[in-house]
C-alpha cells in the first residue's frame, strides 16, 4: 500500500521539482533593470511640482465657471506635495538598494 501512495504522488513530486528548478534558474536581470529605472525616475521631482501647479496653469485656458474647482484641486494637490516627495525619496532609496 505504501508503494501505491508513492506511485500516485510521483508525477506531482516530479512536477514540483521541475517547477522549483525552473524558477531557481530564472534570470533576474529584468527585475534589476526595473529597479534601476524606478530609481532614476524617482529623481524627477519636477513632476510633482508640475502636478501641483497644473490647476493654476489650467485657469488661463478654462472658463471662469471652472476656476473654483481648479482652486480646490490646487489646494488638494498642495497638501499632497510633501507625501509625493517623500514617496519619490523612498522609491529612490529602495530602487538603489535593489540595483546594487
Amino acid at each position: 500500500m505504501w508503494y501505491r501512495v508513492n506511485k500516485k504522488l510521483l508525477p506531482l513530486l516530479t512536477f514540483l521539482v521541475c517547477v522549483v528548478f525552473l524558477f531557481s534558474c530564472a534570470n533576474l536581470q529584468a527585475i534589476r533593470d526595473f529597479a534601476k529605472i524606478s530609481s532614476e525616475s524617482a529623481q524627477y521631482t519636477v513632476l510633482v511640482n508640475d502636478y501641483v501647479e497644473s490647476p493654476e496653469r489650467q485657469k488661463r485656458f478654462s472658463p471662469s465657471s471652472e476656476h473654483e474647482l481648479l482652486e480646490c484641486n490646487k489646494i488638494i494637490r498642495v497638501q499632497q506635495k510633501e507625501v509625493l516627495l517623500a514617496y519619490h525619496k523612498e522609491t529612490k532609496a529602495v530602487g538603489s538598494r535593489l540595483h546594487n
